[in-house]
């Protein structure tokens, strides 16, 4: 079995998709302006498309599964562990499909239904 990567491979996939819309209070309120610049985002409604490795390009739902983030730790994901130089590591944090769909090193097998 592969090693699981360490966030920085997917930290474009840190925020759920379009997430300038389902956290904007954050962004006005707390000043979380780095959601912007962090999260993947779409103009078109419910989604967005994506270029994947094989040269396919597909629609992604908003709706797809992602992890959950700790709005008391800056966004980061729950369960992640921060490593002595500073880098993220996966710790107890649970990545579901919407990571799975950015990284190719952990051997990842999706179903289309499933984003």
């Amino acid at each position: 079995m592969a090693e699981r990567p360490s966030i920085r491979h997917i930290l474009r996939h840190q925020f759920p998709l379009n997430a300038h819309r389902k956290y904007i209070s954050l962004i006005q309120d707390r000043g979380w302006s780095w959601i912007y610049f962090q999260a993947t985002s779409s103009f078109q409604p419910g989604g967005a498309n994506f270029a994947f490795v094989d040269g396919s390009v597909r629609f992604v739902k908003e709706t797809v599964s992602t992890w959950d983030i700790d709005l008391n730790n800056l966004g980061d994901p729950v369960g992640v562990a921060y490593h002595s130089c500073g880098e993220y590591l996966y710790g107890t944090a649970a990545p579901r499909t919407y990571q799975a769909l950015s990284t190719r090193a952990g051997d990842e097998i999706l179903n289309a239904d499933s984003y």
